[in-house]
């Protein structure tokens, strides 16, 4: 039995081979044209660690899938992941066009790095197989290039912690990411995407969505009479933003039936703790301190919002702040 599996397994590693048009003894071995793209892209920056060392200097030899933060499919030996995120970089330069050279490229991260105020080169809606693209926390700055709505592949995206990016107007290039699961936009200038409700009404398997400190804009009644209930968002930031409880409230109650984790703190919402929060019956944290609530009659008595939320099955944080 044995034997017969291990015949199965050669012959479908041989067919295999030769569907791809790859030979087998080659195909973890790194593309020539890919390792001169990413020599390329390491001649365009100069990316220096806390000591002064050049962190892409180790990028030597044939053997580009060996260097540090790059990965390859270990059957075809094509780059599928550029990791260099985490790695507090200082970087200087431009990121260089040769990155489409990569035409396997899965996964671009680039986090909690560096890049001094550059700009987010248009050329990464050019990638058009990037499921990841992680940008957060890497000092780039300026408007986010609408082209990115082009990685209609793309799955997490990632620009959340830039302090100086902004939305040049609405978020529409959003709306044509259908795969997307997770999105971070968190400390980005969002005071002029009217509609971003919608767009996120337009992302079906949308799981984490973080749109902390954006200033964002009220949410119309007309974006609220177009909400379909969300079934797949679990996780939603969208503290610091001075929203009223008119504008969210709405949209929020329509949107929360798997909510898993709901930050809601810092905001405007007034008034007494709406009974529709014991209605999230999978919530398990829940933020809501540093806003203007009162404390109502029924409250006090323990027959309203707050007590129902006390009997939600599942919660385990729920953080109210001093508004008592």
């Amino acid at each position: 039995m044995s034997s017969m599996r291990s015949h199965k397994l050669v012959l479908f590693f041989a067919i295999s081979c030769l569907l791809l048009q790859e030979k087998c003894t080659d195909a973890s071995v790194c593309k020539e044209s890919e390792r001169k793209a990413l020599l390329e892209f390491q001649h365009s920056l100069q990316a220096m660690d806390s000591s002064g060392d050049g962190v892409l200097s180790f990028w030597v030899g044939e053997e580009c899938c060996l260097w540090n933060g790059v990965y390859c499919n270990r059957f075809t030996g094509y780059v599928e992941k550029l990791h260099l995120g985490y790695q507090s970089v200082v970087v200087a330069g431009t990121v260089s066009p040769s990155l489409l050279k990569l035409h396997h490229l899965t996964s671009l991260d680039f986090s909690s790095n560096d890049f001094n105020g550059s700009l987010i080169p248009e050329f990464f809606g050019s990638l058009k197989k990037l499921k990841l693209l992680d940008l957060s926390n890497a000092n780039f700055r300026g408007p986010i290039p609408p082209l990115l709505g082009n990685l209609s592949m793309l799955e997490t995206l990632r620009l959340g912690g830039n302090g100086r990016v902004f939305s040049v107007g609405k978020l529409e290039w959003l709306s044509h990411l259908s795969r997307l699961k997770e999105v971070d936009l968190s400390f980005t200038n969002l005071s002029n995407a009217n509609g971003w409700s919608l767009i996120i009404n337009h992302l079906p398997l949308l799981q984490k969505l973080n749109l902390r400190d954006c200033d964002l804009p009220s949410i119309s009644s007309f974006s609220v009479s177009l909400t379909n209930s969300s079934t797949s968002l679990n996780t939603l930031d969208l503290s610091h933003n001075n929203l009223p409880s008119s504008a969210i409230y709405p949209w929020l109650f329509n949107v929360s039936s798997n909510l898993v984790s709901l930050d809601l703190s810092s905001n405007q919402l007034k008034g007494p703790i709406p009974d529709a929060f014991g209605n999230m019956l999978a919530i398990q944290e829940l933020y809501l301190s540093d806003n203007l609530f009162i404390l109502a009659e029924n409250q006090v008595r323990g027959d309203s919002g707050l007590n129902e939320i006390g009997k939600l099955p599942d919660i385990n944080i729920l953080d109210l702040g001093e508004f008592f």
